[in-house]
């Protein structure tokens, strides 16, 4: 449209023209003006600037001064009844409860589409929704459904302005809104609208101004803001100057201001009548009032918007402006799941302080072009999340293991779906940490029910707990729910070689069912992520890079929660990459699935992992561990390369399936320690160089055979002690490719002395020894305790495991310092053959050098001569135990060499574990044993 078609009285505008030929260079700008409140759009965007200040009116006379104050004051009082029209109604249901009706003075259209109803923060779909009538709905569903005390919000869309349609002429906007609230409203179909909407305003003939190109700018850009979006206003000024006098031209753009504010209100534009003299003293009241009316406006016209992004609350998102006052501003403005923080897409929001979440609320980004929120430094946490404390209680009587209910002194303040903690006065039974993190048997639950004193939880009890032996505290809390994705949280990393920086990028605690999908966080050196004493949250993919501080860094902590699961996710140049533990609480019921973690980097004083961080135990890179207050831990279908250790063990029940080593490890694949019930199996160590690959040494290394794993499995001592209580491991079919140890009991000097070793399974094991030394022994199973010179395996089972030696000459051993004697089931009897020259001597690695004997039977045959018979040999060259008739066999009381001589004999010995077989019979023998026992 051109502009000379909206002018309304061409004549009067060309009049104008002649008498102010001053205002030549401001024509333009003035028809502009008058385009744009013919277009009259409504504001649809928030804003975050509560003042529009449009200037200051130095001397401005009218004699209808009080038209304009009246027609702003009726300005005023339609914002005021605006937002007196609620869309949004909460209801606390009973059981059962189907019907609901809005509050007196409320309605909605049952013609129009947008009526979203949520029950417990969730939505339902539509066509579970019974539009009853303007002031009524029901529910489509069972009344098992609807819990007593649950929340039920109904959202609606409401028109704003109601009335009749007449002449074509409609009084309402449009019947429906787009989801997010967001939709334009049509102003053609307002009531009183027509295409003149400049009003005219009679004659006025001595107005002058300097300034009148500040005024004109000012009411462009108010009304021009309903034309674009809150990130181009957030900042705009204005501001119009001083008024000295105007002429006709520049007074009717203040009429028509006014004019198009009132269009804004969905009502016919209140004609303010003529500008004669308007003194100095009214005009606070007029800036005042347009600059309140217009935000109040925003405020409205926002009123259903489930989502806002940080621009509309300031935020610039450049990297460079610290946004952390829209960014909290935002969250403050929210208010359950459904409602959203939208990061816009690529941009960097810098913040200079912790951000605070402490309702539910939702924070997403995007996948593909991922935001970031940044800080400037290493002195504070990023992000923040945090339930809410309610009050304590007792445990009034003694509680039984796997049930579901708990009796409390008190249960006033304990409501449904609170999380309770159930906190004894003793401690936790393996590794407390009492100077530090102060475990106790304890435990966290959701409340399903509340009867009289007696709470029934969602989940059986994990522990039994007797009163009055123990003192049983029970704390009570409100959750709140939390997502976050597709976003990048980074730190600032500290610069310097320090153990004291532990700050985090995003903590959760106190939270039900939290989601966190795709979130990196790359250098919170303490914690990428930390969720603390939870319910069921879950993380889902993302990475977590830098949390390398000397003595704490995780790239996700799980501390106290129940059914926590982390999975998919990715780690790497961090001390560690996910930590199951707990600090007054322990976690129970825990699923780390489908991660990798990798190690590199240095830790943060300035050591590389791996190979020379040697400042202390735990201060290297590791892959996922539990510490002692864990309960209940499966690791599964996880990837670990070039690490300390893969997996760290201290707990309680853990299941260790599935998962993969590749490449080399400072020390053990999986290290395990103070804990018991341990099963570890189905899992795979491969060095990573068998095969088609390079092999020269080039990085110093003596031996390529130092690059690969020294050993699978370690139990420490202190496992050990609570393993010989009464506990039991699993060892079962895994593979390993390692140096020399496939299970190692370790313990230096004063540690602990275990004369036994009780319900131990290792079964069914693949292991390729390559030993550092081309004649360094290897041991299936060895003990290295320092206080335990033989460990008896009392009610083990040890069967059907098999290793071979894929480097070097030296013996392989089945036991090493370990008694099996006592042991329930030992490998089925076991068949060596080969053939045997005369005057020769070969040897059959049978057992370990504490072995006590071996029960073998022979049979040899050649060209000439003949041996066979069942023989008991005793261990260190003493003479054979005949079981049945023998011929030709006999035992020596040395290590036979082959010495030339014919006796007819076969001579045995056994040394070390070790069957030494000579044949002095004068031909070639093809040699058949068979080991029966070998103890």
């Amino acid at each position: 449209m051109s502009i000379d078609a909206k002018i309304t009285n061409q004549e009067l505008a060309d009049s104008l023209k002649n008498q102010i030929n001053e205002v030549n260079n401001v024509k333009t700008d003035l028809e502009m003006m008058k385009e744009n409140i013919d277009s009259a759009l409504l504001i649809n965007q928030a804003t975050d600037e509560n003042s529009r200040k449009i200037g200051d009116l130095n001397s401005l006379n009218t004699d209808s001064k009080q038209d304009l104050v009246n027609a702003l004051n009726s300005t005023e009082t339609k914002v005021k009844n605006l937002s007196q029209l609620p869309n949004e109604f909460e209801w606390t249901a009973s059981e059962g409860q189907l019907e609901y009706t809005l509050p007196n003075g409320t309605s909605y259209d049952p013609n129009v589409k947008w009526l979203r109803i949520e029950i417990g923060g969730a939505s339902i779909p539509p066509s579970k929704v019974n539009k009853v009538s303007s002031t009524k709905f029901s529910l489509l569903l069972s009344p098992s459904d609807i819990l007593e005390g649950i929340k039920v919000v109904a959202r609606w869309s409401q028109p704003m302005v109601t009335g009749n349609i007449e002449n074509g002429v409609g009084t309402a906007h449009h019947t429906s809104h787009e989801l997010g609230g967001t939709d334009e409203i049509d102003i053609t179909k307002l009531r009183g609208y027509s295409t003149s909407v400049l009003g005219k305003i009679g004659d006025v003939s001595t107005l002058q101004t300097s300034s009148k190109t500040n005024i004109v700018g000012s009411i462009n850009e108010l009304v021009n803001k309903s034309t674009i979006n809150s990130s181009e206003i957030a900042n705009v000024s204005n501001k119009i100057g001083n008024l000295g006098s105007l002429e006709t031209e520049a007074q009717s753009t203040v009429v028509d201001a006014v004019n198009a504010i009132n269009k804004k209100l969905l009502d016919s534009p209140s004609k303010i009548g003529e500008l004669g003299g308007l003194l100095t003293s009214d005009k606070s009241t007029v800036v005042k009032a347009i600059n309140e009316n217009v935000a109040k406006i925003d405020t409205l016209q926002n009123k259903s918007i489930t989502y806002v992004t940080p621009e509309m609350f300031g935020a610039k998102g450049d990297g460079v402006n610290d946004d952390t006052s829209a960014l909290q501003s935002a969250i403050n403005s929210l208010e359950g799941v459904t409602t959203q923080l939208k990061l816009s897409s690529g941009s960097t929001y810098k913040i200079s302080s912790t951000l605070t979440i402490d309702k539910s609320i939702s924070i997403m980004g995007n996948k593909q072009n991922r935001p970031r929120i940044t800080t400037g430094s290493q002195t504070f946490d990023a992000i923040n999340v945090q339930g809410s404390y309610v009050a304590s209680t007792t445990m009034s009587s003694s509680a039984t293991i796997n049930t579901d209910y708990i009796d409390v002194a008190d249960s006033s303040n304990i409501r449904k779906s609170n999380l309770i903690e159930i906190v004894s006065s003793k401690s936790w039974y393996h590794d407390p940490r009492q100077e530090s993190t102060d475990a106790r048997k304890a435990e966290l639950h959701r409340v399903n029910e509340v009867i009289g004193n007696r709470i029934y939880l969602t989940d059986p009890l994990f522990d039994g707990y007797v009163v009055p032996d123990e003192t049983v505290d029970i704390n009570i809390y409100t959750p709140i729910r939390f997502a976050m994705s597709d976003v990048d949280i980074i730190l600032t990393k500290y610069p310097y070689s320090t153990d004291s920086v532990r700050k985090i990028g995003l903590i959760l605690d106190h939270t039900i069912d939290a989601l966190i999908e795709n979130v990196n966080v790359v250098d919170a050196q303490n914690m990428g992520i930390n969720i603390k004493h939870s319910y069921r949250p879950i993380v889902e993919g993302g990475r977590t890079e830098g949390a390398n501080n000397y003595f704490s860094g995780y790239g996700v902590q799980i501390v106290g929660c129940t059914h926590a699961r982390v999975y998919n996710r990715f780690v790497a140049t961090s001390r560690r990459g996910v930590d199951v533990s707990g600090y007054t609480i322990p976690s129970h019921s825990t699923i780390v699935d489908g991660c990798t973690v990798f190690g590199g980097g240095s830790n943060s004083m300035g050591d590389k992992y791996v190979y020379t961080d040697t400042h202390g135990t735990g201060a290297y890179a590791g892959g996922i561990g539990t510490h002692g207050a864990a309960d209940h831990t499966i690791i599964r279908n996880c990837i670990f390369g070039y690490l300390h250790t893969a997996i760290i063990d201290r707990s309680r029940n853990t299941l260790a399936d599935g998962n993969y080593f590749i490449g080399d490890f400072a020390k053990a694949c999986i290290d395990v320690s103070f804990g018991e019930n341990g099963t570890y199996v189905n899992n795979r160590a491969v060095d990573n160089y068998s095969g088609l690959k390079e092999k020269t040494v080039s990085d110093n290394g003596a031996n390529i055979n130092t690059r690969r794993p020294p050993l699978f499995i370690r139990f420490q001592d202190t496992a050990l002690v609570n393993g010989s209580s009464g506990g039991f491991v699993v060892v079962e079919n895994n593979f390993a490719m390692i140096q020399d140890r496939f299970i190692e009991f370790y313990g230096e000097t004063g540690g602990s002395t275990i004369p036994t070793l009780k319900n131990f399974t290792v079964r069914n094991n693949n292991v390729m020894f390559s030993p550092y030394g081309t004649t360094d022994v290897a041991y299936f199973l060895k003990n290295s305790t320092v206080a335990n010179s033989s460990i008896l395996m009392s009610g083990s089972i040890i069967k059907g495991n098999t290793w071979k030696r894929t480097s070097g000459s030296g013996s392989v051993y089945q036991f090493g310092n370990v008694d099996p004697r006592t042991a329930t089931e030992v490998d089925s009897p076991r068949t060596y053959a080969f053939y045997l020259t005369t005057d020769t001597v070969s040897s059959v690695n049978i057992g370990s050098s504490n072995m006590s004997y071996a029960r073998i039977m022979v049979d040899a045959g050649g060209s000439t001569g003949v041996a066979y018979g069942l023989v008991r040999v005793t261990q260190g060259y003493t003479t054979t135990n005949e079981v049945g008739t023998l011929n030709n066999i006999s035992c020596i009381d040395i290590v036979p060499t082959g010495t030339t001589g014919t006796s007819g004999k076969i001579n045995l010995a056994l040394k070390d574990g070790i069957l030494y077989v000579e044949n002095r019979i004068g031909s070639t023998q093809r040699i058949l044993l068979t080991v029966f026992a070998a103890i």
